[in-house]
Formats: structure tokens, C-alpha cells, sequence
């Protein structure tokens, strides 16, 4: 004698295939579809713990859409975020671009070649022994130097940002 099927296994068989069609005609999504199935059963398992559900059919298929519908606003807050995300990338990486641009422009056109030489090789991280070595530059002046070749940046910076 084959064991009896538990209400819930009753259900599954009898609305499995139409719960599944309906959430893909909401979504359009087969993979997705398949997983809210199993979520929409599995809420239909708890709830049959605690009570009967007297149209299953009706009861499966008003879950299946409102899992759906949540599933749906779910995907677009994670695409408005995705977006907003990207758009401040965005202006971030333009605003990076915009400042690189500046420095450059001061580092070249702004300062003489031995300041730029050195605030290049100092940010390169090189040590002022290396540098003055680079450069053919006293080793004891390379603090005064370099003091003076940022000044000597900032100022032009500033004046290139007030333009």
C-alpha cells in the first residue's frame, strides 16, 4: 500500500504549474520564477501548520503575485541604487580627472622645470638623497627646495582654481 500525500504535497502537484506560470508572466524571469515558486510554497507549508486554506488555488495565486510585485520593487530600489551608485562614481571619477588635469597643467606651465622635476619625484616617493642625485642637486639644499617648490605649486594652484 503506497503512503498517503500530506495536504501540502497535494497542493504542490495540483498548483505547482500554475503558480510557476503565473510568476512568469510577471516577471519574465524562468530562473527567478522557479525560486519564488519554492518561496510561495514554502509560505504555504507554514501556513498550513497553523491553519486550512480553503482555496488553495486562489490563496497560491494571490501569494505568487504579491511575492512577485515584492520581488519587482526589490530589483528596482537595487537599480536606483546601482544607478545613483554609478552616477557618483561618476562625478567622482570627473572630478579626479578635473583635478589631475589642473595639477598637471600647473605642474607644467606654472613652474619652472626644476620644481616640477622635483615635486614629481618627491610624490613619486623617492628619498631627497635620490633625488638630488636625479637632479644633480646639493643634498643639503633638498628641504629648502622642495619647501619652496610647493609653495611656489600652491600658490599657482589656487590661482588656476580662482580662474
Amino acid at each position: 500500500m503506497p503512503p498517503a500525500i500530506s495536504v501540502f504535497e497535494q497542493h504542490f502537484l495540483e498548483h505547482y504549474a500554475h503558480v510557476y506560470r503565473t510568476l512568469y508572466r510577471v516577471l519574465g524571469d524562468a530562473q527567478e520564477s522557479e525560486d519564488l515558486a519554492q518561496e510561495v510554497f514554502l509560505r504555504l507549508h507554514d501556513t498550513l501548520q497553523k491553519e486550512e486554506v480553503n482555496h488553495p488555488k486562489a490563496w497560491l495565486t494571490q501569494v505568487a503575485v504579491r511575492t512577485a510585485l515584492n520581488s519587482i520593487r526589490g530589483r528596482t530600489r537595487r537599480i536606483h541604487r546601482h544607478d545613483q551608485a554609478a552616477k557618483h562614481t561618476q562625478s567622482e571619477t570627473t572630478q579626479q580627472t578635473e583635478i589631475a588635469l589642473s595639477v598637471r597643467k600647473v605642474l607644467f606651465e606654472a613652474l619652472p622645470d626644476q620644481q616640477a622635476h622635483l615635486l614629481m619625484l618627491h610624490a613619486a616617493g623617492l628619498l631627497y638623497e635620490e633625488i638630488a642625485d636625479l637632479l644633480g642637486l646639493q643634498r643639503s639644499s633638498m628641504s629648502q627646495l622642495l619647501f619652496r617648490a610647493k609653495r611656489a605649486f600652491a600658490s599657482a594652484y589656487q590661482e588656476d582654481r580662482d580662474l
